[in-house]
Formats: C-alpha cells, structure tokens, sequence
C-alpha cells in the first residue's frame, strides 16, 4: 500500500499543498493555545509556555513556507497522465508530479517522467526554466549517479506521447535498471 503523500504518484502537488496547509492551520491553533490558555490563567505572558510558544513558531513557519513553495504549482492533466500510463511497461518506471528544487533557480514541475534503459524521458509544461536548462539539470543529476545518456524533455505533449509509445513498443537488448534514478529524481523532489 502506498502513502498518499508518496513523491512520484499523480495528483501528489494538490495533495502535498493540501496536507501542508492543514499542518500549519494546526500549528498555529496549537501555538495560540500553547500562549494563549496559560496568559488567561496566570493574567501575564512572562511565563515558560509563552517561550514554548515562540519556539514553535520555527517549525511551524517551515510548514508554512512548504505550502507556500508549492502554492504556484499544480498537478498535470489527469487524461494525459492515464494515456502515459498506459504505455507504461515493465522495466519502465512511470513518476508524476515531480516539483525538483535546485539550490539556484526556480523549482522544475515535471509532470510525467518515464525512466527507462539508464534514461529520463520528461513532460514538462512552461515554466520560468526553458527546456535546455531543465535538460541540463537532469543530465547533472543522472551524471551524479553514473548514467551518461541525455535526457529528452518535452514541453508538448502529443510529441511526448509518441515517444513513450515509441519506446513501449522497443525492446533493448539489454535493460539497465533503473531504480536508483527513480530514487534520485523522488529525493530532490519537494
């Protein structure tokens, strides 16, 4: 059984924001309750739960600054997501709804990646990072792990459609697994 919030699955950016902005409402219901109860008890805020208080307000902002992180971004068309995964084979590794954040630049939303034969066959919608730069960052990632193909990345779907139907059909003489990608791309997704 699967989590709902695991990286990779369809629909994982709507649920991601949603489960973040339900922790920070709680978080901040239980930090004016943490304040709050004891300054009505004792008539004063110079007390030890008003320090509590205040230091909780560090992982609660956390929370916070993840939702707002993942407010712009959205989860890819479910119709296009259902007619990738249909192409979808064993050794292929189908993730969805990939938000990569890099240390440099604006996060990448990647709404269907399909890993295959040591390589990233992506569907990217426009974004502020322009193909090439997207390309570049996956090459940089699937290098770290010791892949040497280039990734393909496509912004139009019907072109990335065919090609996963394409490469569905092909059978390499020798696979090359890939899960350690697959592990990869979920780790440095938000």
């Amino acid at each position: 059984m699967h989590s709902i919030l695991e990286k990779g699955t369809y629909g994982y950016i709507e649920r991601f924001k949603r489960y973040e902005l339900i922790k920070t409402v709680v978080w901040a219901i239980f930090i004016a309750l943490i304040i709050g109860i004891p300054w009505l008890i004792l008539k004063t805020q110079l007390n030890y739960f008003t320090i509590i208080g205040v230091v909780l307000v560090l992982p609660a902002a956390r929370t916070f600054i993840l939702y707002v992180a993942a407010l712009p971004h959205h989860s890819g068309k479910e119709e296009e997501h259902e007619e990738i995964a249909g192409f979808v084979r064993e050794p292929m590794i189908l993730l969805s709804d990939l938000m990569l954040t890099r240390s440099k630049g604006s996060t990448i939303i990647v709404w269907e990646a399909v890993i295959y034969n040591g390589n990233v066959y992506a569907y990217v919608p426009k974004q502020k990072a322009d193909i090439k730069e997207i390309t570049a960052y996956l090459q940089k990632q699937m290098e770290n792990l010791g892949y040497k193909r280039k990734p393909l990345v496509h912004d139009q779907f019907k072109a990335y459609s065919d090609l996963i139907e394409m490469l569905s059909v092909n059978h390499p003489s020798e696979v090359t697994e890939c899960e350690d990608l697959a592990r990869r791309l979920k780790a440095i997704s938000l």
